[in-house]
């Protein structure tokens, strides 16, 4: 099933998307990866559900997550487990996307093999405890495949705008993300000693929303903000700073300055 759903976006964004280019159907895949992206992986799959780096409201919180699902990288549970996992044996032979296997392995390949995805489920019970999780385990693929392509096709102007807002930002979430597993794992530099190979690696945080300052991450995990210097361009982090009272209800983890020298 991963396999053929891949696969099949990656055909039709590079085959089938350019037959229906226009400025506005760009323009449309660049605000979904940028909803999907920023707010749904690197906001609340990540820095939020995985690290509870940050506290929100409920409401921001599983709005975000919905968001998550809808870059096809799976349903929350499935990933945050898998980058708890990660982080527990991060480049060792237990971890499920070390470059130890190779760059193609932790890029994408990992994801094609059966042991891989054989997640130990109970280091997210904090997730499985709520309902709306348990709920967008079962319901993400019939809606991201099914539901949502029908009424994109409907009310949004037929196959261009099916293609242009869900297969084409996929296609671009993806890489996004995989990049931080694969090159930010072996190109850059390693200011903090952490015990693997991950890097702050400055061209996959810009197309990653800041998520390439991995090995400051790797350093302080529980950080909301990972580009810790002034010229470490961190999106998600700027993100953050913006919502305010209106979304946060909580704390919002940094490392003091005498920890990062």
């Amino acid at each position: 099933m991963r396999l053929a759903i891949i696969a099949s976006m990656h055909l039709v964004t590079l085959f089938v998307a350019p037959r229906y280019f226009s400025w506005g159907n760009l323009g449309m895949a660049l605000g979904v990866y940028c909803l999907t992206g920023m707010f749904g992986i690197t906001l609340c799959y990540h820095r939020m559900l995985t690290h509870r780096s940050f506290k929100c409201y409920k409401w921001f919180e599983y709005t975000c997550a919905f968001l998550g699902a809808n870059s096809g990288q799976g349903e929350p549970l499935e990933w945050v487990s898998t980058h708890r996992y990660h982080h527990l044996h991060c480049d060792t032979p237990l971890d499920p996307h070390s470059p130890y296997e190779g760059f193609w392995w932790s890029h994408m390949g990992w994801l094609f093999k059966t042991e891989a995805s054989l997640i130990d489920y109970a280091n997210v019970q904090d997730l499985k405890d709520q309902w709306f999780y348990r709920f967008l385990e079962v319901a993400f693929l019939p809606w991201l495949f099914g539901v949502k392509p029908f009424l994109t096709y409907t009310y949004l102007g037929g196959w261009g705008a099916v293609i242009w807002s869900i297969a084409v930002p996929m296609v671009i979430t993806w890489h996004s993300t995989f990049l931080v597993n694969s090159a930010a794992h072996v190109y850059g530099r390693r200011p903090y000693e952490t015990g693997d190979l991950s890097t702050n690696c400055w061209w996959v945080a810009a197309c990653s929303w800041g998520e390439g300052w991995h090995n400051s991450h790797h350093a302080f995990p529980q950080s909301a903000r990972h580009g810790l210097e002034w010229y470490e361009v961190d999106l998600t982090w700027y993100l953050i700073c913006t919502l305010g009272r209106w979304a946060l209800s909580g704390m919002c983890t940094c490392p003091a300055r005498r920890q990062r020298h």
